[in-house]
């Protein structure tokens, strides 16, 4: 006879082994596939304040979230995300418009891919396992929970 007690230790162990399972998998080492080479390039920034992690994590939340069966999100589907990531509400479109440009471009991956026409683009992830990936990167980080990605991807 199973109890609330023993479900929430059951809960409370598979949480524990999927934490040392994601931390084994982001151990420092060389990159192993060309998404964490991309990934990992794609963040990196010489200023300290820089939101390009920020932004990508959000845009992996929005693609996620996406009704679109080819991915695709708008800028303005990064909104909610990246005040959430950024606990302030005061986010707009032109915080992180030029870091997603940027993520379509060579010297940043391309991480995405842009479609449509200015003032009408929408974008999506030019790989689709690296939402997954990023998520995991960001857990593995402490940036964000697993609670959280499922609040901003409506997953809950």
């Amino acid at each position: 006879m199973s109890n609330g007690f023993d479900a929430a230790i059951k809960d409370r162990h598979e949480a524990s082994e999927l934490s040392i399972a994601v931390g084994k998998v982001f151990q420092p080492r060389a990159p192993i596939s060309t998404r964490e080479f991309f990934a990992g390039l794609s963040i990196r920034s010489a200023h300290r304040d820089a939101l390009y992690d920020k932004v990508i994590l959000a845009c992996a939340a929005a693609s996620s979230a996406a009704k679109d069966a080819l991915g695709y999100f708008h800028p303005t589907d990064v909104i909610n995300p990246l005040s959430s990531i950024l606990k302030r509400k005061n986010v707009i479109i032109a915080t992180f418009q030029k870091h997603m440009n940027e993520f379509c471009v060579k010297e940043r991956g391309p991480v995405l891919e842009m479609s449509g026409v200015p003032r009408a683009y929408k974008y999506r992830f030019h790989d689709p396992l690296l939402p997954p990936y990023i998520f995991m990167k960001a857990v593995a980080a402490g940036s964000i929970t697993v609670d959280e990605i499922n609040t901003l991807t409506g997953s809950n």
